[in-house]
């Protein structure tokens, strides 16, 4: 059986390696199996803790903000979630009619002396 678990922020080093035996040995007991696998979510590689949070079911939080802020920190690193947002981004453009790359140059460099023209000598 996969579990992983979210500890406090807090909980570091032998803290943790403490915690995370009682929680196996708790588990264990409890289920009457030593075939267990345990993953901190703050530790694991960010494909195995995405797939985690989105293939894996919550069975018990008692912080979810701090759920949420790991969540966050896993989408925004994913491969995938960059590939699909970049994706995203495209078609919204290619929809939007932004995606033309033609750059005016004339029209930058009449925007810059402006700008230029604005700022205090």
């Amino acid at each position: 059986m996969d579990l992983a678990y979210l500890a406090c922020e807090g909980l570091q080093d032998e803290a943790l390696d403490r915690f995370e035996a009682r929680l196996y040995s708790t588990i264990a007991s409890t289920l009457h199996t030593d075939d267990i696998s345990l993953v901190h979510l703050r530790c694991a590689p960010v494909y195995l803790a995405w797939r985690v949070l989105t293939e894996g079911r919550l069975l018990w939080c008692s912080d979810k903000s701090a759920v949420a802020t790991v969540a966050e920190a896993v989408y925004r690193l994913a491969p995938d979630i960059h590939w699909l947002r970049h994706a995203g981004n495209v078609d919204f453009l290619k929809g939007r009619g932004m995606s033309d790359p033609a750059i005016d140059r004339d029209r930058v460099i009449e925007f810059l002396r402006l700008i230029i023209d604005l700022c205090p000598r």
